[in-house]
């Protein structure tokens, strides 16, 4: 498929306990570094961003309709009026959305922002011309002190024949000529029924591609718990449905992204029927990554069954033989990595997609490590936008093994026991080291140097090998020494 050309940037500074960072978005994407050094606070951040930015799309939509009213009734003069009060209205959108998921996010926004500081300052770069900043301040506060710029929004807009739609909401062109115009009635409705398309369906297109958010999915490190959190919410949901109306709306206690996981997981199923219907498929190479994590890595299927008290649970079906159990009852592994599968099944995850996958190998065998990272790197070469957090010195070598079938024929890489999608081009790879910095007081993520040759540094990881292996030298040492004064 065709390969996603972005140029994706996310900086910060003051972001929990990192001082400052600058990371690359790549399609494969690896933050490296101790237990509590930010890179999950990384992650957060990007996912805050980019949900802010899909919310505030809905905004400039219904701002496109409220500020055609009021050109309509005089209180705007005209169309470039409208237009600038529209890119005002929709950058306001963003602070104030900005600010709702910073605090979904991260709960409290003062973890957000590093102790030695009373601001987090942050942005996205997309491309050339997209740049989204803000300043968060201890008092939570947020002003955006970067935006899309105004006449790129213009070119857009004119580029993509959102204009002349909008000259009939303003009244350029009125519905009333429309409707007494000459032409036949079904024209008529015909052309009614396209403006309002465009609002339903059509315009959020639109803005997506002017606005560029990025579709981001996120498997936290907790996931595995959080799948029987999901199973207890699935039940309460199914005895309490009677008192429902009775119950005042009372709200889960989740947030973050745990409970954008547990939603994500209660929806999977309706994503997947709503997918189905519009004649969606799933892309082949994920069908293949499918293929492969259920037969290579799981040893069975990951599936959705409803039971006979109407509850919904996720199941897994051994493919050696005929059990059939709930997920949280399987292998610490397979539940690991269950949600993934689902994903990939149920359309949450497509070519475009970014997947946050923290913590990869958690409660995987070292072949299994393996695997996963094979997993990876067919994703990405389905289009799938990758970014993990790791500890793992083993996926990070099996990367610098597809790094180097990057330069191999399909054949000689089917030789070596490798399919079609398995391979890593070098310069679709990052990979940040997130490291104490003694003179600026912090962390900072720092990137690694990746070649063909080395492929991605692992001396962090490897150095706690090192360190073991002198011990064992020293106790050997001390041993002999010991016997020797017998």
């Amino acid at each position: 498929m065709q390969k996603d050309t972005r140029n994706i940037v996310l900086e910060f500074e003051w972001l929990g306990p990192l001082r400052r960072g600058r990371i690359a978005i790549k399609p494969l994407t690896i933050l490296i570094g101790p237990n509590g050094s930010g890179k999950s606070y990384s992650a957060m951040l990007l996912y805050a961003i980019n949900k802010a930015l899909k919310d505030h799309l809905a905004d400039i939509l219904g701002s496109m309709i409220s500020l055609a009213i009021k050109i309509r009734s005089g209180e705007l003069k005209d169309k470039n009026e409208y237009y600038r009060n529209l890119y005002e209205s929709a950058k306001n959108s963003l602070e104030k959305r900005l600010k709702e998921n910073m605090v979904a996010i991260f709960t409290d926004l003062g973890s957000s922002i590093n102790i030695d500081s009373d601001k987090l300052t942050a942005n996205l770069r997309i491309d050339d011309h997209i740049s989204y900043g803000f300043i968060l301040k201890r008092d939570g506060s947020i002003v955006v002190d970067r935006y899309i710029d105004f006449e790129y929004f213009m070119g857009e807009v004119k580029k993509r024949g959102i204009d002349s739609m909008i000259d009939i909401v303003i009244g350029t062109r009125s519905y009333e000529s429309l409707l007494s115009s000459t032409k036949e009635t079904t024209d008529t409705l015909g052309k009614v029924s396209a403006i309002m398309g465009f609002f339903l369906f059509i315009g959020p297109t639109y803005l997506k591609n002017i606005f560029a958010p990025l579709e981001i999915v996120y498997l936290p490190a907790t996931r595995s718990g959080l799948l029987q959190a999901h199973r207890v919410i699935t039940n309460a949901l199914v005895s309490a449905a009677p008192r429902l109306p009775l119950a005042g709306g009372q709200k889960a206690s989740i947030t973050g992204v745990s409970a954008d996981f547990i939603n994500t997981i209660l929806y999977s199923e309706i994503l997947y029927e709503l997918s189905k219907a519009s004649g969606l498929a799933i892309d082949k190479g994920i069908l293949e990554a499918v293929e492969f994590l259920e037969k290579r890595v799981l040893g069975g299927v990951i599936d959705i069954v409803e039971r006979e008290d109407n509850i919904v649970e996720l199941v897994y079906k051994d493919l050696r033989g005929n059990l059939a159990i709930p997920v949280v009852a399987a292998a610490s592994g397979v539940a690991e990595l269950a949600p993934l599968a689902l994903y990939l099944k149920k359309y949450v995850i497509s070519p475009g997609t970014m997947l946050i996958f923290e913590e990869p190998e958690a409660h995987l065998h070292p072949k299994m490590q393996r695997e996963i990272a094979r997993l990876i790197a067919m994703l990405v070469n389905s289009g799938v936008w990758v970014l993990i957090t790791t500890h793992s010195d083993l996926i990070l070598e099996e990367f610098n093994i597809l790094m180097r079938l990057s330069r191999m024929s399909e054949e000689e890489r089917k030789k070596l026991g490798y399919k079609e999608y398995e391979y890593l081009d070098t310069n679709s790879v990052s990979a940040y080291l997130y490291k104490y910095d003694n003179n600026e007081k912090g962390y900072v993520a720092k990137e690694l140097s990746i070649t063909e040759d080395e492929g991605i540094p692992q001396d962090e990881l490897t150095e706690v090998a090192f360190e073991m292996g002198e011990t064992h030298a020293k106790i050997t040492r001390m041993a002999e020494l010991g016997e020797r004064s017998v």
